[in-house]
C-alpha cells in the first residue's frame, strides 16, 4: 500500500504522493482566492440554506470556532491587529443586521452579561471608560474617549512615579482620583488631552471654575512643588 509522503503521516495515498487530508490542504492553498470567491457567491445565492444550517448545527459551529481559536491563538491575534478597522466595520454592520437576535441573546444571558460588566468595570480600561462616559454625560458631549483618559493617567504615573494630583502634587490614594480640566468646560475648555489632568476629588472641588493658572496664583504659598 502506498502511503502519504508527509513525514509522520501513515495514511493511504490519495493523489500527488499525499493522503486525502494533506492533498485537500495543498489544493486549498494553491486555489485559495478562487475557493473564497466561490464560497462567498454561494452564500449569497443560497441564504435560506445557510440560515437553516446555522440553526440545525449551532452547537457544532460554536465548538468548531472555540477549537479553532485555541489551535490558532497567535495567528488570530496577529490577524486582529492587522485588520482592526475592517473587523470594527464588519461588527457594526453585523450588529445592525442582527438586532433582534442580539436582543434575544442578551435577554437569555442577562445575569452573565451583568457579572462580566461588573468585572470589567474593575479593570483599568473599565475605570477609564466609566470616567469618560461620566464626563460626557455631565457635559452632554461625546468627544472624551477611553484612549484619551488612559493616556492622561499613564503619562501622570510616568511623570511622577505614582498617581499624583497635579494641583497639590501629593500622591492619590486608590479611589480618590478624578479627571480634571485645566480650563473648565464652563469657561470654554475642551476634552482635549492637553486640557486634562488627574487630581484629588477634593482638590477638584476646591478649584471649581478656576483655571489652572488662577489656582496656582491663589495657592502658591501653600503648595510646595517637589522637582
Amino acid at each position: 500500500m502506498i502511503k502519504c509522503k508527509i513525514e509522520g503521516c501513515y495514511s493511504e495515498h490519495y493523489g500527488k504522493g499525499l493522503c486525502h487530508k494533506h492533498y485537500t490542504k495543498q489544493y486549498y492553498l494553491e486555489h485559495k482566492k478562487r475557493i473564497i470567491k466561490y464560497n462567498k457567491q454561494w452564500r449569497i445565492d443560497n441564504p435560506e440554506y445557510c440560515k437553516q444550517y446555522k440553526k440545525d448545527n449551532n452547537d457544532k459551529i460554536i465548538k468548531q470556532r472555540k477549537q479553532y481559536k485555541q489551535d490558532h491563538k497567535k495567528e488570530t491575534k496577529q490577524y486582529n491587529k492587522d485588520n482592526k478597522k475592517y473587523i470594527a466595520k464588519y461588527m457594526k454592520q453585523w450588529q445592525r443586521d442582527n438586532k433582534e437576535q442580539l436582543r434575544q441573546y442578551y435577554q437569555d444571558n442577562k445575569e452573565q452579561f451583568n457579572e462580566q460588566h461588573k468585572r470589567w468595570l474593575k479593570t483599568p480600561a473599565g475605570k477609564a471608560s466609566n470616567r469618560a462616559s461620566g464626563n460626557n454625560r455631565r457635559t452632554l458631549t461625546k468627544d472624551l474617549t477611553l484612549g484619551i483618559v488612559q493616556r492622561v493617567y499613564a503619562d501622570n504615573i510616568k511623570k511622577y512615579g505614582v498617581l499624583t494630583c497635579y494641583l497639590c502634587f501629593k500622591p492619590i490614594a486608590f479611589g480618590r482620583d478624578c479627571l480634571e480640566h485645566s480650563i473648565p468646560l464652563v469657561r470654554g475648555g475642551s476634552n482635549d488631552y492637553e486640557n486634562l489632568g488627574v487630581a484629588h476629588g477634593s482638590c477638584n472641588q476646591k478649584k471649581f471654575t478656576k483655571t489652572l493658572e488662577e489656582w496656582f496664583n491663589k495657592n502658591k504659598k501653600e503648595i510646595k512643588v517637589c522637582l
